[in-house]
């Protein structure tokens, strides 16, 4: 939207046009990796699933007798 200068669909595809490949990608490149990284993010799936990983949490009173 913001590299085509429109909202207008019909007009951000002509405006592809110039581009390689037909897409903005290549000048959206930055914005592109985040949104594929924070995608795999909002999945759960590794690397980003160490918060909720319940195979390395620790659980009961044995925390206490571990050393």
């Amino acid at each position: 939207m913001m590299l085509a200068g429109s909202l207008n669909l019909t007009d951000i595809v002509k405006a592809q046009e110039k581009y390689p490949f037909g897409m903005f990608l290549i000048p959206q490149i930055i914005g592109c990796t985040v949104f594929v990284i924070s995608g795999i993010a909002e999945t759960n799936r590794a690397p980003f699933d160490l918060p909720e990983a319940e195979s390395e949490l620790v659980a009961g009173y044995f925390v206490e007798y571990s050393e």
